[in-house]
C-alpha cells in the first residue's frame, strides 16, 4: 500500500508539531524548517523566502499534500 506524502511548513511551531506527530502515525511526512529542526516527521530544510529552494524541495520530495503553517513570529519585523 502506498502512503500519501505530506509536506508541512511551520512544523516546528505548536500547531505544526502536533499535526506532524498525528500524521506520522499513518503517512509519510516531510517537516520543513528554516532554523529549528522539528521533533517529528522527516526534517527537510526549506527557507520559505527562497523560491528556488521551495521548487527544489517540491520536485525532490514530490508530496501529495502541502500544508502551509509557516509564519513569521516576530510581528514587529
Amino acid at each position: 500500500m502506498v502512503k500519501l506524502k505530506f509536506l508541512v511548513t511551520g512544523s516546528a511551531g505548536l500547531i505544526g508539531q502536533q499535526l506532524v506527530k498525528d500524521l506520522s502515525n499513518s503517512y509519510q511526512v516531510f517537516s520543513s524548517y528554516s532554523k529549528s529542526i522539528p521533533e517529528y516527521g522527516e526534517p527537510v530544510r526549506m527557507d520559505l523566502r527562497d523560491q528556488k529552494e521551495i521548487s527544489n524541495v517540491l520536485n525532490e520530495k514530490n508530496p501529495d499534500v502541502v500544508i502551509h503553517l509557516g509564519a513569521m513570529t516576530d510581528v514587529d519585523l
